[in-house]
């Protein structure tokens, strides 16, 4: 068994739990890329390509220009080392703002942004740029109500280079379609389905996809007697639904999904928040075999109020369950994040904190081990950076 350790400083020591053999985790690098003027940008995701020798990262960045603020989707392609190879926007001017919250690389390289932009018409984008950076097609979609209120939650693609994405849409009695769509690696749309029409406040979804091309949805609605509750369905490769499965708590708490994972037996792995009746919202971890039955779930309680939400968690090839999170937000605004790894029993083994206003960190696991970590940084006059840091498991002499 794994000792858990608690880590702040540049490394940590694990226990293996198979030889016993103590493992040094490294902090190799970090790096911060600085913006030039008066202007805030917000990490969303990273993620690491498929030849190990590239990680892509996606922000807001808000620029401010007189009164008005101008949002830009950066995309940046970082080498293993930390440096920036290439960066693209996503401009469309002063007054407007786009936004990404997720990015996905195919086993080509090539690299897909969702995105959603706050004017009328066409405001939800999906685009893939190639290995160099270039755009290789760029696919809007009209929103029939209030652009502030559709979005692209996750995407993932699988071996095939087909497009998943989850996503929702307000309507006009201000009720919200969710809906997940497949579409083919030239952006053709090749299915979709609404699965949640009616119930309204459900916004949070995540997204993955199995080496079968079967799709995996979480989402958060309204269940019986005014509950909330969160279901799981998962669908086939021409979209058809292989299981529907709701998951609810006691009523003094209510349970949303931030972000989901399989491991390669199936089994499904969530991190998301539970409401506490005036006691705040806490961080849960929670393991449900294939067939959706409930395995064990890990509790995270806050401090006091506080209010907790799951960043993203991530399956690597030992079942080990790596879980990011923010909390803070008790007494003021101060935000903290971390990082911790399970084992695939739940067991904590490690945990880094990520002190000051770090804004939810996310992060991608390398084959090999390696963890790069996303977060933002506040900078002079509320301005903020991205970061990223390097770490590298390494066997002790």
């Amino acid at each position: 068994m794994m000792n858990k350790k608690i880590l702040s400083g540049l490394f940590m020591v694990l226990i293996s739990a198979v030889s016993g053999q103590e493992t040094v985790i490294r902090e190799a690098w970090s790096r911060s890329y600085i913006l030039q003027g008066d202007s805030v940008e917000i990490g969303s995701d990273i993620k690491v390509d498929s030849i190990k020798n590239s990680l892509y990262v996606t922000g807001l960045k808000c620029v401010k220009e007189g009164e008005n603020t101008r949002g830009i989707v950066a995309v940046r392609k970082i080498d293993l080392e930390g440096n920036e190879v290439w960066k693209q926007v996503c401009d469309i001017g002063v007054g407007g703002i786009d936004e990404s919250s997720t990015i996905a690389v195919d086993n080509k390289n090539n690299v897909y942004v969702a995105g959603y932009r706050y004017i009328k018409g066409k405001n939800l984008w999906l685009r893939k740029y190639d290995f160099g950076g270039s755009i290789i097609w760029d696919k809007t979609f009209e929103n029939i109500y209030d652009s502030r209120d559709a979005q692209f939650k996750d995407i993932a693609v699988d071996a095939e280079g087909n497009v998943y994405a989850a996503g929702y849409k307000l309507l006009e009695d201000l009720s919200r379609d969710l809906w997940i769509g497949k579409y083919s690696p030239e952006g053709r749309e090749l299915w979709k389905v609404v699965y949640s029409r009616g119930n309204v406040l459900k916004e949070d979804q995540s997204l993955v996809v199995d080496p079968e091309g079967n799709s995996c949805v979480a989402l958060y609605e309204f269940g019986e007697n005014a509950s909330y509750v969160f279901t799981i369905k998962k669908y086939d490769r021409d979209g058809k639904v292989l299981m529907s499965k709701q998951v609810q708590a006691d009523k003094l708490k209510n349970r949303k999904v931030n972000k989901i994972a399989l491991d390669l037996a199936g089994n499904i792995y969530f991190v998301g928040s539970e409401s506490v009746f005036y006691q705040g919202r806490n961080i849960f971890v929670m393991k449900l075999d294939a067939s959706g039955a409930e395995r064990w779930i890990k509790t995270y309680t806050n401090s006091g109020y506080e209010n907790y939400a799951g960043n993203n968690i991530v399956v690597d090839k030992d079942s080990h369950i790596y879980v990011s999170a923010t909390g803070g937000g008790s007494k003021d605004d101060k935000k903290y994040s971390w990082l911790s790894v399970l084992d695939k029993d739940g067991n904590e083994l490690w945990i880094m904190n990520y002190s000051g206003y770090s804004y939810g960190v996310k992060f991608a696991v390398q084959k090999s081990g390696e963890i790069y970590v996303l977060g933002t940084e506040i900078v002079n006059n509320n301005n903020s950076n991205i970061w990223v840091k390097k770490y590298i498991p390494e066997l002790k002499k």
